[in-house]
């Protein structure tokens, strides 16, 4: 399957390239299967092929009829294939060009606006079909789509930056009861997730991070920005529109 889908020559009919982007969608199953229940692992190269080849659909626009496919969930299934199969720096350094070139594409999910890095952190996703792992957030995925520059403050419809998934998804974090899920909020965080972004509910993660964790990672940038907000200052129209995009964050 991983060949044939990587074969097809393309042509410009809707048929065509949603046939094509199921073969790939396939071939990512494949190499999940053979990652976790086959007698051999897939090899790095096909895993690059294929993560390369949906790049490159992704970019042709050829995913736009596929919105049923959660081709988020498979792409975030690669990488942290990926990031089990690497074993040197050499392939660390291609890997994080196959996954830049991810997530340079700005691909959003249709049905919810989640950014690769907000598909990294959903727990209980379809991401993962094997039982073993079924609730785990894949560590690996959510570091290499940081080192690759994912935008870490990313909004999804709801207003949800991956650092509200991660933080409200899995409130055991607070207990110190998974290791893989504190790892994932401080690289979050050290990667410069703001714990004081509100979604369109209003609500922040800050009340739910320790004390400690909050005063660590609170700017002046965001402490002026709140102070603004608090004290209710007229700012559209007077800073420049990125700085008051930053406020309305806050």
């Amino acid at each position: 399957m991983m060949k044939y889908a990587l074969s097809l020559t393309l042509r410009e009919s809707a048929v065509d390239q949603m046939l094509h982007v199921h073969c790939l969608v396939l071939a990512s199953d494949a190499i999940w299967e053979m990652l976790y229940e086959g007698d051999t692992h897939p090899q790095l190269l096909d895993v690059c092929d294929v993560l390369s080849s949906i790049v490159n659909a992704i970019k042709r626009g050829y995913t736009t009829k596929c919105n049923n496919l959660h081709l988020s969930q498979h792409c975030i299934r690669l990488v942290h294939v990926l990031g089990r199969l690497m074993t040197t720096e050499d392939e660390r350094s291609s890997i994080r060009q196959h996954v830049d070139a991810l997530v340079r594409t700005g691909y959003r999910a249709a049905r919810n606006g989640d950014s690769f890095l907000h598909t990294a952190v959903r727990q209980a996703s379809s991401l993962f079909s094997d039982a073993r792992v079924l609730h785990v957030a894949s560590r690996l995925a959510v570091e290499l789509l940081l080192e690759a520059g994912a935008p870490v403050n990313a909004v999804n419809h709801k207003g949800d930056t991956p650092l509200h998934l991660a933080v409200f998804s899995q409130p055991a974090i607070m207990r110190g009861d998974d290791k893989d899920w504190s790892e994932i909020i401080d690289a979050l965080l050290k990667h410069g997730a703001h714990v004081d972004m509100a979604n369109k509910v209003g609500k922040t993660v800050q009340d739910f991070l320790p004390a400690d964790v909050v005063f660590k990672h609170t700017s002046l940038a965001c402490l002026a920005a709140r102070a603004v907000r608090a004290s209710e200052l007229p700012y559209r129209g007077i800073l420049p529109t990125r700085l008051a995009d930053f406020v309305d964050e806050h």
